[in-house]
């Protein structure tokens, strides 16, 4: 008995969407209606504060701060979804850009000094070989490991 690749071959059936997450899905499609493009402008903003994309754990650590200092509430879907917790940062954004204002993450009091960080790159940098000529040997393995 022969049987075919396809008909061993099981088939998934999609995952249903639970009337809970399209209630949530329009809950949140909702929220960003109200809030325009505040939350592009938000996440803009707060990616070039931090110098870097920010992940919804670190939005969710700023907004545990805003609640604690200015007694707010955070919902359900804010804290599951990174699109529902921008919108509730549009929804605050005063009190989050004063404790933004307040913590001067990126003012010059906080970073080393230049010179610091150069003497201790230098100290870490692995030495680099000098090529002795333009022709690199494509099967040399040590130039392509990182001395650790």
């Amino acid at each position: 008995m022969s049987m075919t690749m396809n008909a061993v071959r099981k088939t998934c059936p999609k995952r249903k969407k639970t009337i809970q997450s399209i209630r949530d899905n329009d809950m949140i499609q909702k929220r960003i209606r109200s809030t325009g493009n505040q939350i592009q402008y938000i996440n803009d903003y707060v990616d070039k504060y931090f110098g870097t994309h920010v992940t919804s754990e670190i939005l969710m650590t700023l907004a545990r701060i805003a609640i604690e200092k200015f007694n707010l509430q955070i919902d359900r879907l804010a804290k599951r979804n990174r699109t529902a917790l921008l919108c509730w940062y549009a929804e605050n954004w005063d009190s989050i850009l004063q404790i933004l204002n307040g913590f001067n993450f990126m003012s010059s009091q906080n970073r080393p000094p230049v010179d610091k960080i150069a003497e201790v790159s230098n100290q870490c940098l692995p030495k680099q070989p000098q090529p002795c000529c333009e022709y690199t040997d494509p099967y040399d393995l040590s130039l392509l490991l990182n001395v650790h």
